[in-house]
Order: C-alpha cells, then structure tokens, then sequence
C-alpha cells in the first residue's frame, strides 16, 4: 500500500462512512490506517447486500473474502483489491485478529441472508476497532453492548481508544434528533476524543 493507495481509501471510507472518518482523523497514521482499513473491510460486506439479491451470490461474495483471509493467513499471494491489500498491511503481524475479521463475514452473511441490516455486527465492529489501538483494553465489549443499548452516556472512554469510540457520541447525541451539521459534529467528536465522555 503506497501513500496515494491510503489517500484512496481514505476518501472512499469519507464518503461512505464520515461519522467513523472523523473518529479515525485522531490517532496516530499507523492507528489510523488500522482503522481505515478494517471500516473500508466493514463496507465491502455491508454494500453485499446493495449490489446482489440472490442468496448464491450473496454467498459467493462472502465466501470470496474468507478465501482472500485464509490466503493471508497462509502468506500467499493477496488479491489486487485495494481493500484486501489494506486488510493485509495491518493484520499481517498478528494473525489473531483475522479470527475477528472472520467472525465479521459471518455476522454481515447472517445479516444478508435475513434481510436485515439491523443484523449487522456494528458492535463487534466497534470493539474490533478498539482492539486495534489498544489490545490490552478489556472494555471493549461492554462499551459496543452500551452503545447497541442507547446506554453510553455514563461511560468514560480510556484515552488511547478515543479515535474509535468519538463516532458514537454523534450516534447517541443525534438519537431521535435533528442530525447535527458539519461544524457541529466535527466540534462534537473533538469533545469526546478531549473527555472520554458521550
């Protein structure tokens, strides 16, 4: 991935995603392309169910990107796709996390399959990110459960992880309201990033 290959992605996952775009702008270049990566990743299985409506080719696709992990997993040669090029600079040194990206195949497909993008695995897309900058955080789970529950508001966030989390107080701060503009939830991420607070 060359420097011109990130600026791609990282307009891309802009332009479909900017709440999460925003978030991400607050760590470190490395973090930040960790978190690029795994949410253009998120993308190409949510937009499934968008380009395809038969279940077999739903599956076909699904299946595709678990191919593509298990040829990481084995050092072979990665596909030429920008996303799957991404995926492979930043999970490479810690196989591990590709059982993460592996469980969110499934989660995306169980999605599909039923028709229902409320299915879709936001949460543990929220705590994978945060495992992304802080491995050794154990919050991570109970903090994608509050945000699933509306119930995020009590909750400090530890410093290190901000960059993943900030997108969360657009969501629970826009809850039933009048979504915020430009300025306003730039202003709004910023303050999270700065308190930890939602």
């Amino acid at each position: 991935m060359s420097p011109e290959d990130w600026k791609h992605l990282n307009d891309r996952v802009r332009r479909v995603d900017e709440d999460r775009w925003l978030s991400s702008r607050y760590a470190d270049a490395p973090d930040r392309n960790a978190l690029i990566a795994l949410y253009a990743f998120s993308h190409e299985l949510s937009k499934i169910k968008t380009t395809v409506s038969e279940p077999i080719l739903g599956a076909m696709r699904f299946q595709w990107w678990r191919d593509v992990l298990e040829k990481m997993r084995e050092e072979k040669q990665t596909p030429a796709h920008d996303v799957a090029q991404a995926v492979f600079a930043t999970f490479a040194s810690d196989k591990q996390l590709f059982d993460r990206l592996e469980h969110l195949i499934d989660k995306y497909q169980d999605a599909f399959e039923a028709k229902d993008p409320s299915k879709e695995p936001l949460e543990y897309e929220l705590a994978t990110a945060c495992t992304l900058l802080d491995a050794s955080w154990t919050g991570a789970e109970d903090i994608a459960k509050g945000w699933m529950e509306g119930d995020e508001a009590s909750i400090t966030i530890p410093e290190p992880v901000r960059p993943a989390t900030a997108h969360i107080r657009l969501h629970h701060r826009s809850h039933n309201k009048k979504p915020p503009g430009p300025l306003a939830r730039r202003f709004s991420v910023m303050m999270h990033v700065l308190t930890g607070k939602f």
